[in-house]
């Protein structure tokens, strides 16, 4: 019996101030746990706010570099086949500035369709029509869904037997703002 009192009551009496200190010590061990998380919780937020931020303006700038991007080519087209126009009138025997200078000329503006072949100029009036994009993804006027692009090309004569000053516009609106792109060349009567 003596052993048996004198191992019960002492480790009671050791034992009783380390649990209750234990106790003490894991409380503020999970409040500091807690502040942790939630400081953690907060700093992944604004990294994943930043970078979906980032997305969404690099997608719209996207978009509108490849508007732009449309515009320039739509522009080029246009001014190709002015080119290739006056190139099939000089090698035709006709007028250098054939369909070009009577439906483009002066203060009117045409549109330039690069499907139609012999004629691809028509005269607008005051406002050319928007483009169409058919399921071939060949902008055009004839057929297909209408785009935002609109084309104008004018054609004014700086010698009547010598050379044109030819500029394409290209108008589309994005976000409720027009936008614009243009061209401009001086074409020579390449056979004088």
């Amino acid at each position: 019996m003596k052993n048996n009192k004198e191992f019960t009551s002492t480790p009671f009496l050791t034992r009783l101030p380390l649990a209750t200190h234990k106790v003490r010590r894991d409380e503020r061990c999970r409040g500091f746990t807690l502040i942790e998380t939630l400081v953690g919780i907060a700093i992944l937020l604004l990294a994943v706010t930043g970078t979906l931020t980032t997305v969404a303006t690099n997608l719209s700038f996207s978009s509108s570099v490849r508007e732009e991007v449309t515009a320039f080519f739509l522009a080029s087209e246009a001014m190709e086949v002015i080119r290739n126009t006056r190139d099939n009138n000089s090698l035709e025997g006709n007028p250098w500035l054939q369909g070009i200078q009577g439906n483009c000329g002066g203060s009117s503006a045409c549109i330039v369709d690069a499907t139609k072949i012999g004629d691809p100029t028509t005269s607008c009036g005051t406002e050319c029509p928007n483009l169409q994009l058919n399921s071939a993804g060949v902008y055009q006027y004839s057929q297909g869904a209408e785009t935002p692009f609109r084309r104008e090309v004018r054609v004014n004569v700086i010698h009547p037997a010598k050379e044109a000053m030819v500029e394409v516009s290209v108008f589309w609106k994005r976000r409720g703002i027009e936008k614009s792109f243009s061209i401009t060349e001086n074409i020579l009567n390449w056979q004088n």
